[in-house]
């Protein structure tokens, strides 16, 4: 079968961080060959060099056997090596058959054959049974269609190796099964893939191969019927986690938030339920259930038509998020890149943002106030970086979302809305997260946390919300759900039942 690519004692330093030291391991041809490691492992920094973004210091890379130096994504791109990132590489103003064909125009005379594009734009999509337009502008797609654009446009290069990073972080699970058929199409026919996932559970579903990185270094490389996934975590994180929940005994607590038949036109109806300090509730939906839409609201981002809204026992109206704030409602987003951080900024300033009166005097920020504040949130949360001045844009995906936490933390929330708060984040992280969401909801703290990852839903919360269809469709208690039950009601199935039961 024979190596596809091989990277040989590769080393990349940044300022003060020694990304990869001395990585060495293959990639078989026609192989699904899974990368895995914590944020900062060093995983991303990898397969930038591969991809020319990146140059490293020392070793070297062969593909089919030869030695190769890539030294720009457009040399990467003649090998015929793909990239697939977890934040879509799309150019929102331009359209899908556009961003599809980019740099492999077909031309006549000069002239873009916009009808030949068309045609092979509509095979790559309809390989992966995608149905958008063609000539519709990638900016009005969801972030869903905007990934299987992104896996139609490495389709359509007729790529020798696709690598894809966090593939399925935004996809339904009809579109990640209809993934994994393509993904196996693909190595039917000779088409090596290495695949970049925290969710361990696909490694082992698709996996052939698996490489795992710690701290910049090469762990191991195994077939994936020779390890366990218990074995992976350990080498992963180098230690055991811990990260079992007890769960708060019942008892008389006070009502923070309430929803009386919140409704929004098309995207929420009639939305009821409690919210008590210290609980911490869990909304599951797929996606288009109302979800983002519900958290949005209550964030003040979106309005609604009708409906009431009651927090400690006042009717409100969150007009904006700055209102919400001021009324101490928080939200960490699901998008921490786009609505979360600012990456050019430091890590001070990103902790500080939203909490710029308290360490303020007639407008002008104090310094002192500032520095202590950000280093009080580095510590408590443990935020790894070199230090508060290190821009975010630097720090890996779980840390990052550590900022996002802290900077929404220091505006002393009483009700905290989580969206999707472990997207995108290694085992390690998510442990680290599920111990803060713990400690607040211990000090009174009143957390909802939206989510499509069914495991943890089952895991941290003390009461579970389905959403179906823009509403509330059952609760459930966690201690005796089933996954399988969750599942039924969030697409419809149980609730069905439960109407024809009632009537």
């Amino acid at each position: 079968m024979g190596y596809v690519v091989e990277f040989l004692h590769v080393t990349k330093t940044f300022p003060g961080v020694q990304a990869l030291s001395d990585v060495t391991f293959g990639v078989l041809r026609g192989t699904v060959h899974c990368l895995v490691g914590e944020n900062g492992a060093g995983k991303s920094t990898l397969i930038k060099i591969l991809s020319g973004a990146y140059k490293m210091d020392s070793g070297e890379i062969m593909f089919e056997g030869k030695p190769v130096k890539i030294d720009s994504p457009h040399e990467s791109q003649k090998h015929k090596i793909n990239l697939i990132y977890q934040e879509q590489n799309l150019i929102s103003q331009l359209t899908v058959r556009e961003n599809i064909t980019l740099g492999t125009e077909s031309t006549k005379l000069g002239l873009i054959g916009k009808n030949e594009e068309s045609r092979t734009t509509l095979e790559s999509l309809n390989k992966l049974s995608l149905n958008v337009d063609v000539n519709g502008v990638v900016a009005d797609l969801s972030v869903a269609e905007k990934q299987m654009v992104s896996i139609a446009k490495a389709l359509h290069r007729d790529s020798k190796l696709i690598v894809m990073d966090e593939a399925t972080s935004s996809l339904t699970v009809n579109e990640q099964y209809k993934l994994f058929e393509v993904i196996e199409s693909l190595k039917n026919h000779g088409v090596t893939v290495i695949y970049i996932s925290h969710n361990l559970d696909e490694v082992f579903q698709i996996g052939d191969s698996i490489t795992v990185l710690r701290d910049g270094k090469h762990i191991g490389t195994f077939k994936i019927n020779d390890v366990t996934k218990e074995e992976v975590i350990q080498m992963m994180v180098g230690r055991k986690l811990t990260d079992t929940y007890t769960r708060k005994p019942e008892r008389e607590t006070q009502c923070v938030l309430s929803l009386r038949n919140v409704t929004k036109k098309n995207q929420l109806h009639a939305v009821n339920f409690d919210l008590c300090a210290g609980e911490i509730v869990g909304v599951y939906g797929l996606v288009g259930s109302g979800r983002t839409e519900l958290a949005r609201v209550l964030f003040g981002a979106d309005g609604f038509d009708d409906g009431e809204i009651i927090l400690d026992g006042r009717s409100i109206m969150p007009k904006s998020p700055r209102r919400a704030l001021s009324r101490g409602i928080a939200l960490i987003p699901e998008d921490r890149r786009t609505h979360g951080i600012i990456g050019l900024l430091n890590v001070r300033s990103n902790i500080s943002l939203s909490s710029s009166k308290a360490i303020s005097s007639f407008g002008v920020v104090i310094n002192k106030k500032d520095r202590q504040l950000a280093h009080r949130y580095v510590k408590e949360l443990g935020i790894k970086t070199p230090s508060i001045e290190q821009q975010v844009q630097f720090l890996s995906g779980g840390n990052q979302q550590k900022v996002v936490i802290s900077k929404v933390l220091s505006t002393n929330p009483k009700v905290l809305l989580m969206d999707e708060p472990t997207r995108g984040i290694d085992v390690g992280a998510k442990s680290e997260i599920f111990r803060i969401m713990r400690e607040l909801s211990d000090t009174g703290v009143a957390i909802i946390m939206f989510s499509s990852e069914l495991p943890e839903v089952l895991k941290m919360s003390d009461r579970i919300l389905v959403m179906h269809d823009g509403a509330i469709v059952k609760e459930l208690d966690p201690s005796t759900a089933t996954q399988d039950q969750v599942l039924r009601y969030a697409i419809g199935e149980n609730k069905e039942r439960d109407d024809e039961t009632k009537s």
